[in-house]
């Protein structure tokens, strides 16, 4: 049965990542720091986060993934970017970890099962996933993977979905 984002929220808190995800000005992802209960706020915790886009050469969503990446690292965040070979790659910060990936109609579930591998691995908190095939891998490597997944929807809906 499925989980709705209530459940995935609570299975977070009690993993110990202790805030509420919310969302950014441009879509993006972040964790505001919970009260522990004595009136201090938290300090922020540093998060290990997957994005996955289907082509990384030049475009909206490719630039979006990039500079988010980016981004997060100068924010203290470990990341992965699981993406095909491309332009986009040489501009990542040096931290960012580049994971080539091939996204096709066919080879999404084995290329879910690698994600869901490398997720377990590095131990990483979410999936954040861009466009229609890498977002459809990156539900299944979550799900094998007992991950949150978060999706950007990048262009028209009607044929993102």
């Amino acid at each position: 049965m499925p989980r709705n984002c209530a459940q995935r929220h609570g299975e977070l808190r009690s993993r110990g990542h202790g805030g509420r995800p919310e969302v950014g000005t441009r879509g993006a992802l972040f964790w505001r720091t919970a009260d522990l209960g004595t009136g201090a706020a938290r300090t922020r915790e540093s998060m290990r986060i997957l994005l996955t886009v289907k082509h990384f050469d030049y475009g909206g969503a490719e630039n979006h993934v990039r500079e988010l990446a980016n981004a997060l690292v100068a924010r203290g965040h470990r990341v992965w970017v699981a993406a095909p070979p491309g332009r986009q790659a040489a501009l990542l910060h040096r931290s960012v970890e580049h994971v080539p990936v091939s996204y096709s109609d066919l080879n999404h579930p084995l290329q879910a099962v690698r994600l869901a591998w490398l997720v377990r691995r590095e131990r990483i908190d979410v999936i954040h996933a861009h466009q229609r095939l890498a977002t459809l891998t990156a539900c299944l490597a979550g799900r094998l993977a007992a991950r949150p997944v978060v999706a950007t929807l990048h262009g028209q809906l009607r044929h993102d979905l």
